[in-house]
C-alpha cells in the first residue's frame, strides 16, 4: 500500500513538472550535402571569398595567467578573437587550428600524432613541411576516419551509417574550396589530407595495423613535439571541431580546450603510448602500465592510459583515479562532459554531495537525457526498459545544478574535465564511460594547480551562464511511464534486482546482511567508495567467508 502511495505521488509530482515544462530539448544536426564527386580536371577558377560576416565583437574579459610549463586554450573563450578563416566569421575563441600548426612548426626533431580524426589540411601541410625539412614525423588515426573519403559518391553515401555521412560530408566540405560540388584535383592534392600525407611520404597508420578490425576506439587526441612537448585535450583536428560546420553561420565548432605542456617526462610517457600503437597493440593488448606522477616545476601532474581490462581492480583504472580524485573534495566539483555514464563517480559524487560538497555539472544535450545517462541519477529519475530494468541510481537528494549547455544545433558540448576545490584539473581525451574505460585508447590527466584550474574555471562559468537545468519534458514523461508500468523504481531494483549495493545503502541494511553486524556495517561506509571485491577484503573484520555469504546479495 506505501509502495502504490509513492508511485501515486510521484506520478503526480512529474505530471506537474512536464505540465511546466518548455518544448523538448532541440537534438543536434548534421548538414548532409548532396555533391557530385568528380576527381576530373576542370577550368582554373579563383575560388571565390566569402563575403566577411560584420559582427561587432568586444573582449568580455582579460587574459587569465598562465603557468610556464603548462599553457591553456579554448576555442570558445570571452579573453580572446579571431576569423575563422573557412567561413570568415569574427567571433570569440582562440584558433586551436593556428595552435596546432603553430607547435608542429615548432618541432626541430621529431612529430607524433594520435588523433582519432583529422580533416584540416593546414595542418596536414604543416605536417609536410617539417617532413620536407628532416624532421621524422609519424601520425596514428582512428579506422574509421582514415578511409578514402573523397572517393565515395553521393549514391554510395547514401548507404552509408548516419555517423559515417557525417564524416563523409565534411570531408567533402574542406576538400570542395569554391563550393560548386565538384571536387578537381587540385582541390583534392591540396585540401584532403590523406592525399597530401601520400603525396609527402608522410607514414600514417590506424588501429587495423595489427590486421584486426580495429580497437574499441583509437581515441586519443595529442601530439609529442621533439620528445620534450605535449599537446593535448578534447578536440579532433576537424572543421566541426575547432571552428564550426559551414553549413551552420551561427556555429562556434564544439567546445573544446588544449592544453600544451612542456616536460620531457610527461613526453616520455606520451612516446611510450604511441609507440606501443605504432607497433600494433592496441586496446587491451597493450600491457598494463600504473598511473605515473610527475613533476612540472612546482605542479603535480598524473598520467594514465587506457583501456584496462575489466579484470583490473576499479581503482586502478581510468575512471577509479577520476573517482579517487573527486573523492579528495573538500569545497567543490565542477565537470563539463560530453558524455557521463560511469556508475562508479556517480556513486563517488553522491556521498560528496552528502558531505555538502557543492557539485555543479554541464553535459551535452546530446546525451544528457538517455536512459545510460548518470544525469538522470543525479536528478533523481528512473526509465525503466520492458523488463522493468533501469540503469539508474536515482539520488535521495536531489541536484539541481547539472544541465546542459545553451549551443547551437551543430555544436557538441565536446569537453572532458573536471575541477575540484579550483586547485585540481583532470582532463584528456578520456569520456566518463564505460567503454574509455575498457575499450578505447585514452589518455587521462590530472594537473594539480589552481592558475591551470582557472581558466577551466572560468570556461565552466560561461558554460552555465544561460544553461537549462533539470530533466526536459520527454526525460519526465518516460520517468513517469516506468512508474506506472513498473511501480516506484527503488536504486536497488533499479539497478540489480534486490541486490543491496554497498556504496548506498544505509546502516541499518548493511547490518540486516549475514555476518556483517553494525560495527563492520559502519567501517563498509566509511571506507566507501567500494569497487571490488579486492576494495571490500581491505576492510577490517571483513573475511573470506563473510564476503562468501553476501556474494551474492550485494553489487558496488
Amino acid at each position: 500500500m506505501t509502495q502504490w502511495r509513492t508511485a501515486t505521488l510521484l506520478i503526480v509530482t512529474l505530471t506537474t513538472l512536464i505540465s511546466c515544462q518548455k518544448s523538448e530539448q532541440p537534438t543536434a544536426e548534421i548538414p548532409s550535402p548532396q555533391p557530385t564527386v568528380k576527381s576530373t580536371p576542370k577550368p582554373t577558377q579563383t575560388p571565390k571569398k566569402p563575403e566577411p560576416i560584420k559582427t561587432q565583437i568586444t573582449l568580455h574579459q582579460t587574459p587569465l595567467p598562465q603557468t610556464t610549463q603548462i599553457k591553456v586554450a579554448f576555442n570558445q573563450d570571452q579573453s580572446s578573437i579571431y576569423t575563422d578563416p573557412y567561413r570568415n566569421i569574427t567571433r570569440h575563441g582562440t584558433n586551436l587550428e593556428t595552435l596546432i600548426v603553430q607547435e608542429i612548426q615548432s618541432a626541430q626533431t621529431s612529430i607524433d600524432i594520435a588523433i582519432q580524426a583529422l580533416s584540416l589540411p593546414t595542418i596536414a601541410h604543416a605536417l609536410a613541411q617539417r617532413q620536407k625539412a628532416g624532421i621524422k614525423v609519424r601520425v596514428m588515426l582512428e579506422n574509421n576516419y582514415a578511409k578514402p573519403w573523397i572517393q565515395i559518391t553521393p549514391q554510395q553515401a547514401e548507404k552509408l551509417t548516419p555517423e559515417q555521412q557525417s564524416i563523409w560530408a565534411e570531408f567533402f566540405t574542406v576538400v570542395d574550396v569554391n563550393k560548386d560540388n565538384i571536387l578537381s584535383h587540385s582541390e583534392i592534392n591540396n585540401q584532403d589530407v590523406l592525399t597530401i600525407f601520400r603525396n609527402n611520404r608522410i607514414v600514417w597508420k590506424d588501429d587495423t595495423s595489427d590486421r584486426s578490425k580495429g580497437s574499441g576506439l583509437m581515441h586519443h587526441k595529442f601530439i609529442v613535439i621533439d620528445k620534450r612537448k605535449v599537446v593535448t585535450g578534447s578536440p579532433n583536428f576537424t572543421l566541426s571541431s575547432l571552428h564550426g560546420d559551414k553549413g551552420y553561420p551561427d556555429g562556434r565548432g564544439n567546445a573544446e580546450h588544449l592544453i600544451v605542456i612542456k616536460s620531457e617526462s610527461l613526453a616520455k610517457l606520451y612516446t611510450e603510448e604511441f609507440n606501443l600503437m605504432w607497433s600494433g597493440k592496441f586496446g587491451v593488448k597493450k600491457p598494463k602500465r600504473p598511473v605515473k606522477s610527475i613533476k612540472i616545476s612546482d605542479i603535480e601532474v598524473r598520467v594514465n592510459f587506457s583501456p584496462d581490462s575489466q579484470s583490473d581492480p576499479y581503482n586502478n583504472t581510468s575512471n577509479g583515479i577520476i573517482s579517487q580524485t573527486i573523492s579528495t573534495a573538500k569545497q567543490s566539483v565542477d565537470f563539463a562532459l560530453f558524455v557521463f555514464s560511469d556508475q562508479g563517480i556517480a556513486n563517488q559524487l553522491n556521498l560528496q554531495q552528502k558531505k555538502k560538497v557543492k557539485i555543479r555539472g554541464i553535459v551535452d544535450p546530446n546525451f544528457a537525457y538517455v536512459n545510460y545517462s548518470k544525469t538522470l541519477d543525479m536528478w533523481g529519475i528512473a526509465t525503466a526498459d520492458k523488463n522493468c530494468k533501469s540503469e539508474q541510481i536515482p539520488w535521495q537528494r536531489v541536484l539541481t545544478t547539472v544541465g546542459v549547455p545553451q549551443i547551437t544545433k551543430s555544436d557538441k558540448m565536446h569537453h572532458k574535465f573536471a575541477v575540484i576545490d579550483n586547485n585540481t584539473v583532470i582532463t584528456g581525451s578520456h569520456n566518463w564511460t564505460e567503454a574509455g574505460n575498457y575499450r578505447n585508447d585514452e589518455n587521462l590527466l590530472v594537473i594539480k594547480s589552481p592558475i591551470v584550474a582557472a581558466h577551466f574555471e572560468r570556461e565552466m562559468e560561461r558554460l552555465l551562464k544561460g544553461a537549462r537545468f533539470n530533466p526536459n519534458k520527454v526525460l519526465l514523461i518516460r520517468a513517469k511511464q516506468s512508474i506506472e508500468r513498473c511501480g516506484t523504481l527503488t536504486a536497488q531494483k533499479a539497478k540489480n534486482d534486490e541486490l543491496i549495493n554497498l556504496n548506498i545503502a544505509s546502516i541499518d541494511e548493511l547490518d540486516k546482511l549475514p555476518s556483517i553486524g553494525k560495527s563492520l556495517a559502519i567501517r563498509i561506509v566509511d571506507a566507501r567508495p567500494i569497487k571490488s571485491w579486492e576494495d571490500l577484503g581491505r576492510i577490517k573484520g571483513m573475511t573470506e567467508k563473510k564476503m562468501e555469504k553476501i556474494k551474492d546479495k550485494v553489487t558496488f
